[in-house]
């Protein structure tokens, strides 16, 4: 899978701010080349980079798999999907579980229960009457 991106903290900023420029550029470019292709700077021509990359690699790999576990929550996360009223509505009327509604919605279970539409559904329930539906059900 190709890297899509990652996060740069400030711990990374405070490890190097006291190296020289070019120090600091070999850093950042070592960093970059190790995020998008995985290579791991040369340690007998570059220490000072190479132990940099391996003091942040476990850092490095969290924000990497986040950033691109992040696709369908935004491109860095994002707020959660809105549920459309309409939709949400027609779901409930139709009869069918919370937990269905969310699968279809692509939402959490919570965020269903958390919806007027939910909390004031109607409940299909049996009455005995003379002419039923075909169903016998009546909507209430």
């Amino acid at each position: 899978m190709e890297n899509k991106g990652f996060s740069v903290y400030r711990e990374y900023w405070e490890a190097i701010k006291h190296f020289d420029r070019e120090i600091q550029d070999r850093i950042a470019g070592a960093t970059y080349r190790y995020v998008f292709t995985g290579e791991m700077p040369d340690p007998s021509t570059d220490p000072i980079a190479f132990g940099m990359i391996n003091a942040w690699k476990l850092s490095l790999d969290n924000s990497i798999e986040r950033f691109n576990n992040a696709e369908g929550f935004g491109s860095k996360g994002g707020r959660p999907k809105k549920v459309e009223g309409s939709r949400l509505a027609e779901l409930v009327a139709s009869g069918k579980k919370a937990s269905e509604i969310a699968a279809i919605l692509g939402v959490s279970v919570d965020t269903i229960y958390k919806r007027d539409e939910w909390k004031n559904r109607k409940t299909v329930s049996e009455i005995p009457v003379e002419n039923p539906n075909e169903t016998g059900k009546y909507v209430f």
